[in-house]
């Protein structure tokens, strides 16, 4: 076939009339896309997932609960254990740890 046939017949393909589209056409197409849509897993995968369900009311509040408590535990124990401290050094009552250097148990200590 030579290069002018093709032309001839391309030509007339471009020239015919489209035919018309079979009854709903458009309406089955579009519902069509629309069943396939509700049917699609949301994009994101796993991702997306995990973040929405951090979000859900009740990891917020189980977040939050945590946090304040947290928050109220660690500096109370902090200063609970500065004052332990503090009071064991002024009363000089570190003498009666296990690593006291007067004390016997503290000597063998330092042997091994």
């Amino acid at each position: 076939m030579e290069h002018r046939d093709l032309d001839k017949i391309l030509k007339q393909l471009a020239e015919a009339p489209v035919p018309p589209l079979p009854g709903h056409f458009a309406q089955d197409v579009l519902r069509e896309i629309r069943i396939r849509k509700a049917a699609a897993p949301a994009p994101g995968g796993w991702f997306a997932d995990y973040f929405s369900a951090l979000f859900r009311p009740i990891f917020l509040s189980a977040s939050f609960a945590i946090a304040i408590t947290v928050g109220v535990a660690v500096p109370v124990t902090l200063r609970a254990a500065s004052e332990t401290a503090a009071t064991t050094a002024s009363l000089g009552l570190h003498v009666f740890a296990t690593s006291s250097p007067n004390l016997p148990s503290g000597l063998l200590s330092r042997l091994e």
